[in-house]
């Protein structure tokens, strides 16, 4: 009887060790993005951008950004795991806030994008009297849905461009080089084309093509564009990015096209590059990619859910 006495208490004492040993934190989420949020650049760290716009997130929610800590997990490190004190953590209604706050992240990225295009073949040039008049018998409004999917670049040249290359004995040229965000209409739309007018002082800002004088007429017909969401609204009535099908045109030419899936749109430029007929190297085309991917997302909402490094990135969320 004397001897259980002690072992029962050292047995106590090894589990308050272990314990102790075992740390302080409890994990309670998991925080799953689109791509890795580390920085390769200078070692395997968490980007700053993510740790930054996390803790403001976390702040914003009323709870102090000292009691959550995260660490990068997954095997291809898109995923953070948030971690709160045994003793002292978070309250139940701080945790559901956040996970309301995160979750509506997620429910952004996956919003609809849409919108509304009304023409107006009356504002046709009075000219072209058939293809005014077939273009009166078309549905005036049309309501499309699109997402947006990748980066591309492209470069702009033209004849003298390539003449003075064969008068240089060379076979590059130096241009600059252009970012674009593919978008894909679902489903496509009845037209061929979408472009900004040739004539200056046009009320228009975009035309639809569609063939109606001849099977290749390409007549334009002017359009009005309103997105739904605001955000993008405003990029493109301020015209700080533009909306065009002319880089898909370039690959696809339009007597092969019986209707409208793809446009892009343009956001600017990324610098000037050496290219033979737009052709580049593996790595040139990486390090414009790169450049073009973190302009678009510098534009914010929605182009952020889909391009650059920032918490709208995240796609998934599990709080247990």
């Amino acid at each position: 009887m004397t001897s259980s006495t002690p072992r029962t208490t050292r047995s106590l004492s090894l589990l308050a060790a272990a314990l102790l040993l075992g740390g302080c934190d409890s994990d309670f989420a998991t925080l799953t993005f689109e791509r890795s949020v580390l920085d390769t650049t200078f070692g395997d760290e968490l980007l700053p951008i993510y740790h930054e716009q996390l803790s403001a997130l976390i702040h914003a929610q009323g709870i102090d950004p000292e009691k959550v800590t995260f660490r990068v997990a997954g095997s291809l490190s898109q995923e953070l795991v948030l971690s709160e004190p045994l003793f002292g953590g978070l309250e139940p209604a701080q945790k559901t806030a956040l996970q309301a706050a995160l979750k509506a992240i997620v429910e952004g990225r996956n919003a609809s994008l849409d919108m509304h295009l009304a023409i107006h073949p009356d504002a046709m040039d009075p000219t072209e009297a058939k293809a005014r008049a077939e273009a009166l018998e078309l549905p005036r409004e049309y309501d499309a849905h699109f997402s947006l999917d990748h980066v591309s670049l492209s470069v702009a040249y033209g004849l003298t461009d390539l003449v003075g290359m064969a008068l240089k004995g060379s076979q590059s040229m130096q241009s600059e080089a252009v970012c674009n965000v593919t978008a894909h209409f679902e489903p496509a739309l009845p037209f061929i084309g979408l472009k900004a007018p040739e004539q200056e002082g046009s009320p228009y800002r975009h035309m639809m093509l569609l063939n109606l004088s001849t099977p290749y007429s390409y007549d334009e017909i002017p359009v009005e564009i309103r997105f739904a969401d605001p955000a993008m609204e405003a990029l493109v009535s301020q015209e700080t990015i533009l909306v065009t099908s002319a880089v898909t045109d370039r690959s696809t030419p339009l007597r092969n096209k019986r209707e409208l899936n793809q446009f892009e749109f343009v956001i600017g430029p990324v610098g000037g590059v050496e290219h033979e007929n737009a052709k580049v190297g593996v790595n040139t085309h990486m390090d414009l990619a790169s450049k073009c991917e973190h302009l678009a997302g510098a534009l914010g909402r929605p182009f952020s859910y889909h391009f650059g490094d920032s918490m709208d990135r995240l796609k998934a969320v599990a709080f247990y």
